[in-house]
């Protein structure tokens, strides 16, 4: 046995007693060396050291042996230390809406909403939060976690901490307190020969001040700072993580105020919208509205809000999104007015040139298949619902105009005219009868003319639009959407 000096006259054994197990205030650890104190003694003779000794490690196994008696087995309880919090600001007035605070959890959000009222001050609406968030324990559970005893508070007057470890966004129709505008087009692929995730977006073009994303593979989310466009992930080799299904998400701050956040779900060989996740103005994540003709509020963006699928999974927090059907929210699109157009669009980045891709998505024409189709005679009734998709570049390249998207002027790869580049369409002789149908580019669809996408060598982005056209009162609907590369 050996002995090692150390600072304040105390020795340390090593040796037979080196793995012993010993229990302390964090929880149950193995392995850990065990410490056991000496005298220092000085004259005498040996055998009179040695019996001091002796009684030292006799004294010290049995006060041990005490200490191990007076422990119950423990299973990792649960920590009161340090606790994740996450900020939220708001700053200036309200202009009058629904505003959600979420938090990412999963393939969702989970989401408290409030109603503002034009011309409230942020102050008053962050203490609104925090009366909501106490009354309903919303995202909290002290019984089983008492770290977060003393959350959530405010900080200043216009800054709300939570203890939680995920990212906390605004969301929904108030368009005031300095909410800046959530990215868009968020796109992922998969590199298997680097086991590397690639992921693109755009941004608004007032900016943040800082990116945040986070990936995650089922719920567990791990979050990061994002410094580069487009950012490169390369995971470890992990035997248990999904390497062909990943999840990612961005959103920006300015000022210290959240904007909502963009998702993807990136697979070996596609990339979908699989999220549950509420809508800014309206308007689905990772997607931007675009209106041509007669000025005015004639298209309009609503977002479609059904049932969650199945009992939530705890403290109200969302299970994980692995369906279309099982997400809460979808795009609703109207259109008041016969000489307007109008719809959604979005980029796919990270493609591959001269890969061939198939397009999936999910829509439903509503309470629209109760619209008769109009006499011959007369036109005024007629109305449209189409989906587009073109290849172009990245870049200056990527944004098609208003005239282009409403099939005015010919698209990036020359065709021109309003079945340039279509999916799909809808009108009042086809609908889909109040059901949600799945469509792809591989087969037979109403008004389908393109067929899967080869990218030219130039090439690297396929944008996808929607267009309604025409007296849409009731609305048409969209809720999935999915790239995937055949090559």
């Amino acid at each position: 046995m050996v002995a090692h000096e150390v600072t304040r006259k105390t020795r340390f054994f090593e040796g037979d007693l080196e793995n012993m197990p010993l229990i302390c205030d964090a929880g149950c650890e193995t392995n850990r060396r065990f410490e056991a104190a000496m005298f220092i003694v000085s004259g005498g003779d040996i055998l009179m050291k040695r019996r001091i000794v002796v009684c030292c490690l006799v004294l010290s196994l049995g006060f041990m042996c005490l200490l191990f008696a007076s422990f119950p087995a423990c299973s990792n309880p649960p920590s009161t230390g340090h606790v994740l919090a996450a900020r939220v600001a708001l700053s200036g007035i309200a202009k009058g809406g629904t505003l959600n605070l979420g938090y990412t959890h999963g393939g969702g959000v989970e989401v408290l909403s409030l109603d503002t009222h034009p011309g409230e001050r942020a102050e008053e609406t962050i203490q609104r939060l925090l009366s909501k968030i106490e009354e309903l324990s919303w995202g909290m559970d002290p019984l089983t976690n008492p770290a977060v005893r003393g959350y959530p508070y405010i900080e200043g007057t216009t800054t709300l901490v939570v203890p939680s470890g995920n990212a906390h966004s605004f969301s929904g129709t108030e368009t005031g307190f300095g909410i800046p505008a959530p990215p868009t087009s968020l796109s992922g692929s998969y590199r298997p020969e680097t086991k590397e995730h690639v992921f693109e977006w755009r941004i608004p073009a007032e900016g943040y001040d800082v990116l945040e994303g986070g990936e995650h593979s089922g719920v567990n989310i791990s979050q990061l700072t994002v410094t580069a466009e487009p950012l490169k992930i390369t995971f470890d080799n992990d035997p248990n993580y999904d390497w062909a299904r990943r999840g990612f998400w961005i959103m920006g701050r300015r000022n210290g105020v959240p904007s909502n956040v963009a998702a993807i779900r990136v697979t070996s060989n596609a990339q979908e919208e699989l999220y549950g996740i509420p809508f800014t103005n309206g308007i689905a994540p990772n997607w931007t509205s675009w209106t041509y003709g007669k000025p005015g509020p004639q298209v309009k963006f609503e977002e479609g809000r059904r049932a969650p699928f199945r009992p939530l999974k705890y403290a109200g927090a969302p299970i994980e999104v692995k369906e279309p059907e099982h997400k809460e929210f979808y795009q609703v699109i109207k259109c008041e007015g016969t000489s307007a157009a109008g719809g959604i669009y979005r980029h796919f980045f990270t493609l591959v040139p001269k890969h061939t891709y198939r397009l999936y998505i999910r829509v439903n024409t509503l309470e629209m298949g109760q619209v008769k189709a109009p006499e011959p005679a007369s036109r005024q009734a007629t109305w449209s619902f189409s989906v587009h998709a073109v290849a172009n570049k990245s870049g200056e390249h990527e944004n098609l105009t208003s005239e282009q998207m409403a099939g005015l002027s010919p698209l990036s790869d020359g065709t021109k005219g309003q079945e340039a580049g279509q999916m799909l369409c809808y009108s009042p002789e086809t609908t889909s009868g109040s059901k949600w149908v799945e469509y792809n580019t591989g087969e037979k669809r109403p008004g389908g003319i393109i067929g899967d996408i080869t990218l030219p060598a130039e090439c690297d982005t396929i944008t996808v639009w929607l267009r309604v056209s025409g007296k849409v009162a009731s609305g048409v609907g969209m809720d999935w959407i999915k790239l995937e590369d055949l090559t």
